[in-house]
């Protein structure tokens, strides 16, 4: 038993010495890593002490940008790192001595352990604090820093969640009293189409769930006045487009219309064919008679009401084609109906898939168009107030970033102040805000020849492990890709994903120090 013990023992050992051997390597300041992991296992003590360890190697605390997912993860991390500082100023000069070689792995010299004792006063009397924030709130800063360029107010306010909900639902309303105010307007005529397709209770959930898709609704719609009731959002081209496209993914033809698909589908069936097979269902087995009573229904009937038989007679409850039209003996019996019956439902199938594919084509424009104005009467309501919500916030920075008026300069400004981005929670990160934390490390890249004093910028970012985020990656280093492989790196971070993504089994390697560069990743 105490064998048994003892061997536990000494494999925990193991598995704790190569897990902190990792996890020093992921908060070395040399490596560009990204770290995946799951909960609780320690991702937040990487970042902590890469922090440490960058301040620790002389790197200022106003060039560390640590970017949170929540305020309250900024809140932790930030009081993790002074605590920590702020305890090596009362520690022992052994058990500093300790913590700093079980924080690097080597033995510090006098310089490092008398740098570690002055980096609490630094920290707390750095001009604008130590950054570690949410994206929201560096997105919101750097705005106000640069508003012209933004093209946003200055000294603009931030709208909380409430506001905004209470905003959106006053351009809601505005948007429904002119839609029924003419419904021969095409606004009129996509709040008919909508309405037709949801429940009362589910219509304010879609159109609220479609006017948070502003990146489609962006190119539907121009800045309008609040006090004009002409419908701005009423581009012919921009929605003509859209239903193209749409189309397109629905496998409808550019020329199919319900109002000609609808009377194909009720004359599928001859009305001489018609009674017939009504008459010979009627003297089969129990399923026939009830499938001849459906079909009788369409005899000398109007459109709705054959399409409504036929569907009936076709498909099941599920929507599915219906296996067996007439039982086998009545098939054999009447060969020639069967196959005509067979012909019958493969064609009123295939219709039925366009016309529902349409239906949902026609859905959507209108529900877009719908979302498309009341966006528009958003973006008026907010403008008068010189108010931005948090969306609007990630949207102005990256269009600013992406802008190539401004983007050099604003830039240039942040290059000359920020050297390493740690993003925590990466994989919560959407496509928008990757496209600013890309564009920052962006910069990096372009000092790749600037000399040792800048050879050490590094980025880290460290997520969950789940479905978005099963891999380890690394961004790559300065000086080692070409500019071709650094405008593919970029524009894979705007998707979302690191740049490079490895395997979750690749390790972290080391070049040569003289070369300055690091590959990091970090597993439990």
């Amino acid at each position: 038993m105490g064998t048994l013990a003892s061997f536990v023992a000494a494999d925990m050992d193991r598995v704790v010495a190569a897990t902190t051997g990792l996890q020093r390597q992921a908060a070395d300041p040399m490596a560009s890593a990204w770290v995946a992991a799951n909960a609780g296992t320690g991702k937040t003590h990487v970042l902590t002490q890469r922090v440490l360890r960058l301040l620790l190697a002389g790197t200022p605390p106003s060039r560390i940008l640590c970017l949170t997912y929540t305020k309250a993860a900024a809140a932790e991390m930030s009081t993790r790192v002074f605590d920590h500082l702020a305890g090596w100023v009362g520690l022992s000069s052994d058990k500093l001595d300790a913590d700093l070689t079980r924080m690097t792995g080597t033995t510090p010299d006098a310089r490092t352990v008398a740098l570690a004792r002055t980096l609490f006063t630094a920290a707390i009397e750095t001009p604008g604090g130590f950054q570690v924030q949410t994206i929201h709130a560096f997105a919101e800063r750097l705005l106000q820093r640069f508003p012209l360029e933004a093209g946003v107010p200055p000294g603009f306010t931030i709208l909380d969640e409430a506001k905004t909900n209470a905003l959106r639902r006053d351009a809601i309303d505005a948007t429904l009293r002119i839609a029924t105010s003419d419904r021969d307007t095409p606004l009129g005529q996509a709040l008919l189409t909508a309405v037709r397709y949801a429940a009362d209770d589910t219509f304010d959930t879609l159109l609220i769930q479609a006017c948070g898709n502003r990146e489609l609704i962006a190119q539907l719609v121009v800045p309008r006045r609040q006090d004009s009731d002409r419908s701005d959002s009423d581009c012919h081209e921009a929605f003509a487009d859209l239903e193209a496209t749409l189309r397109g993914m629905f496998t409808v033809a550019p020329d199919a219309d319900v109002s000609a698909l609808r009377p194909a589908m009720a004359d599928v069936f001859d009305d001489e064919t018609l009674r017939q097979l009504v008459g010979v269902l009627a003297e089969g087995s129990v399923t026939e008679v009830k499938a001849a009573s459906i079909l009788r229904t369409a005899l000398g009937a109007g459109q709705s009401t054959r399409i409504a038989a036929f569907r009936g007679y076709f498909l099941t409850g599920k929507s599915t084609a219906r296996d067996d039209l007439m039982t086998k003996g009545t098939a054999v019996a009447y060969e020639r109906l069967a196959a005509t019956a067979t012909r019958a439902q493969a064609e009123f199938i295939r219709l039925h898939e366009t016309a529902r594919a349409l239906d949902m084509v026609n859905a959507t424009v209108a529900l877009y168009r719908l979302a498309a104005h009341v966006h528009s009467r958003f973006i008026a309501l907010k403008s008068n107030r010189a108010a931005l919500d948090f969306d609007d916030l990630i949207e102005r920075t990256s269009a600013l970033f992406q802008s190539h008026d401004s983007a050099s300069w604003v830039l240039y400004k942040l290059d000359g102040g920020i050297d390493h981005v740690l993003v925590d929670e990466a994989q919560d990160t959407s496509p928008a805000q990757w496209r600013i934390v890309g564009a920052i490390v962006q910069e990096f890249f372009g000092d790749a020849g600037a000399g040792p004093e800048r050879a050490g910028v590094g980025r880290i970012g460290v997520g969950r492990i789940g479905a978005d985020a099963a891999t380890s990656a690394a961004r790559p280093s300065p000086g080692r890709y070409s500019q071709s492989a650094m405008r593919s790196s970029r524009s894979t971070a705007s998707k979302a994903l690191p740049p490079r993504c490895l395997p979750p089994t690749a390790a972290i390697s080391r070049p040569s120090h003289a070369a300055r560069d690091a590959l990091g990743t970090l597993l439990p």
